[in-house]
């Protein structure tokens, strides 16, 4: 049961659930790829959105959620109209200010409910309306040299690449 234990030490893992194999495969594999969100919350820490696929663009699709819209990858599984889950890693996203969004990117804006400090990094807590807490990881460059440009109450908008979504089977 020590996750960090299995990814350092393992050429493949075998993740149970409920005494059946939820997910076998390399690290790596785990990681980056899971299955199901039992996997990427057993495995690492991971923000979940929730939508439906409302139009294929080629190699991606746009996801609905609460008013707004993300793109995600083509994914054999996805049908337009149908639930959509997707998992995110918080190392996998940033924050910009509300002005400052490069195109390209999935962006979520919220306001910064807390912030966390963990050593080589530092966790944002972003409350997005209609999806809640979303976590963003941002490196530790030395807060007391360097600190974090971001306080309590900013706002703030989450970003994330479109290949970053981890789309996970549904139930």
């Amino acid at each position: 049961h020590d996750q960090e234990e299995a990814l350092t030490m393992s050429d493949r893992i075998a993740v149970m659930e409920h005494a059946r194999v939820a997910q076998l495969g390399t690290p790596a594999e785990i990681y980056e790829s899971p299955r199901t969100a039992f996997v990427a919350q057993f495995i690492g820490e991971s923000n979940f959105l929730e939508g439906t696929a409302a139009r294929h663009m080629g190699e991606s699709w746009e996801v609905v959620h609460g008013g707004g819209s993300f793109r995600i990858p083509d994914h054999p599984a996805l049908r337009q109209g149908h639930a959509v889950q997707i998992a995110v890693r918080p190392e996998w996203m940033t924050l910009y200010p509300p002005q400052s969004v490069p195109p390209n990117v999935n962006a979520l804006a919220g306001r910064i409910r807390d912030l966390v400090y963990l050593g080589q990094t530092v966790q944002v807590i972003v409350d997005i309306p209609a999806a809640g807490d979303i976590r963003v990881a941002l490196r530790n460059e030395g807060q007391l040299t360097r600190p974090l440009p971001w306080k309590r109450g900013d706002s703030a908008v989450v970003a994330w690449q479109p290949e970053d979504c981890q789309i996970l089977e549904q139930r």
